[in-house]
């Protein structure tokens, strides 16, 4: 487990599984707690790092999306109260690629909200608001004196995922991102990022509208499977291996759903 610490408060935990985050912000002898990991093992560090390093206890979780790779450390924590958006449902019950295990995971919020939630903590302001892309249920966390934002998983690698969303939806929901301002970057995955993360995002999401529309006018769906994730990238971003594994499944979706050349 990779912990990056902002501030005196902040502990971004990244770990083994799915380089899947999990956010601690501590206020004297209590912690709260920012999404839950992907792994089992990844969850037991987690407690044990909050009780045996910290030696705090937890309050309070506040999940930015209500997928299992995010969940594995909330039944370690009942009854800790959870904070989700009101359509976590529609977003648990929707996800795909998830086992039996997985689904063990889930433990029901005991506070929901709508558009907007502000949480005072210690030295801290979090400000949560309503930010849908990357699924319906999704939300930010904006933390404005440690010039951060927590905002789940609008931005994978280097790029963006289709699957549960639009192309529409995802570039609104980062540029709503951008337009806080802050410098530092929390996504679902691979610790703490700049704001080039969602520059990245926005690039690739418009040479991948560009690339299908070419594609498509010259060889239809077949000359999409071709599209290579280089094609798509920022000019000074490095593929990893989320742009490769997202960007197979980003074609998928852009044939079996129609994504940008449905008009043309």
């Amino acid at each position: 487990m990779k912990i990056t610490k902002i501030g005196s408060v902040i502990y971004v935990l990244t770990g083994e599984e799915m380089n899947s985050n999990a956010t601690l912000i501590t206020c004297e002898d209590r912690v709260m707690l920012v999404d839950g990991f992907a792994g089992s093992h990844d969850a037991a560090e987690l407690q044990n790092f909050i009780q045996l390093e910290l030696k705090k206890e937890l309050k309070l979780i506040v999940c930015t999306h209500y997928f299992s790779d995010h969940m594995a450390a909330f039944p370690l924590f009942r009854p800790v109260p959870i904070i989700a958006h009101q359509y976590y449902e529609h977003t648990f019950t929707t996800e795909a690629y998830r086992n039996q295990e997985k689904k063990t995971r889930f433990v029901t919020p005991a506070i929901t909200f709508s558009d907007e939630m502000t949480i005072h903590w210690g030295s801290n302001t979090l400000n949560l608001f309503y930010n849908p892309g990357h699924t319906l249920s999704t939300i930010a966390i904006d933390i404005p004196e440690a010039d951060t934002i927590i905002m789940g998983d609008h931005s994978v690698g280097n790029i963006v995922y289709l699957y549960y969303s639009t192309p529409l939806m995802i570039k609104r929901a980062l540029e709503n991102i951008k337009s806080r301002n802050r410098s530092r970057i929390i996504a679902g995955h691979d610790g703490v990022s700049g704001i080039e993360k969602i520059e990245n995002s926005l690039i690739y999401l418009d040479k991948l509208e560009r690339s299908v529309k070419e594609a498509y006018s010259i060889g239809g769906i077949n000359r999409i499977k071709e599209i290579k994730v280089e094609q798509c990238l920022a000019n000074t971003a490095k593929v990893v291996d989320f742009d490769e594994i997202f960007h197979s499944k980003n074609l998928k979706a852009i044939i079996d759903r129609g994504l940008f050349f449905e008009s043309l």
